[in-house]
Parts: C-alpha cells; sequence; structure tokens
C-alpha cells in the first residue's frame, strides 16, 4: 500500500505544473503506456542487467572477509592467553555442543 501512495506522489509531482489539462492526461498516457509496454519493459530490463557490477573473478577474497578472519583469530588468541593467564584449562571456555563436547563437560563436572 505505501509503495502505491509513493508512486501515486511521484507522479502527481512530476505532472503538477502542467496547467492545461488536455496536455497533462496526453503525458499521463504516455507515462502509463511507456510503464506497461512489454517492449519498453523488456527493453529496461536488458539495460538493467548490462549495467550491472559484474565481478569477474569468483575466486577473490573481499577485504571484508579478511578483516573478519584476523578480528577472529585475535579474539581467539586473546582468549586463550587469558585463560592461561587465569590458569584455566583450554576447554573450559571452548564448549563445544556436539555430544563429544557435552561428554567431556560433563566427566569434568562443568555441566
Amino acid at each position: 500500500m505505501e509503495l502505491a501512495h509513493q508512486t501515486g506522489a511521484r507522479r502527481r509531482k512530476r505532472f503538477r505544473s502542467v496547467q492545461d489539462r488536455a496536455v497533462r492526461a496526453a503525458a499521463h498516457a504516455r507515462y502509463d503506456f511507456r510503464d506497461t509496454d512489454p517492449e519498453v519493459l523488456a527493453w529496461t530490463d536488458a539495460l538493467n542487467e548490462e549495467s550491472k557490477r559484474k565481478f569477474t573473478d569468483p575466486s577473490r577474497i573481499l577485504k571484508e572477509q579478511i578483516k573478519k578472519e584476523e578480528r577472529k583469530v585475535k579474539r581467539t588468541t586473546e582468549l586463550e592467553a587469558y585463560e592461561q593467564k587465569m590458569g584455566w584449562d583450554a576447554y573450559v571456555m571452548d564448549m563445544d555442543p556436539s555430544p563429544v563436547g557435552m561428554e567431556v563437560c560433563h566427566e569434568v563436572g562443568l555441566v
């Protein structure tokens, strides 16, 4: 509903300054025709496809992924250093929710 409201407002704004009602109606008709004509829509879709950004190398690694991995490694390293400083065993903070990890926790008495 909101999109229809915005589209109507955009159309009214576009033709608001045209004083002659016949000219305004003709402009509305051309606008409607352009928005519903299959040939125009096909041409617009083809043009949009051509102008899209194409990533030609799918094997490339994004900078965000590299930075995310660096942050993850840094957090893990800092956590392990903190665990050693506190004198904890490594598996205390690294609880694996898998059945094997939970067995270790039960044996130690953590759960």
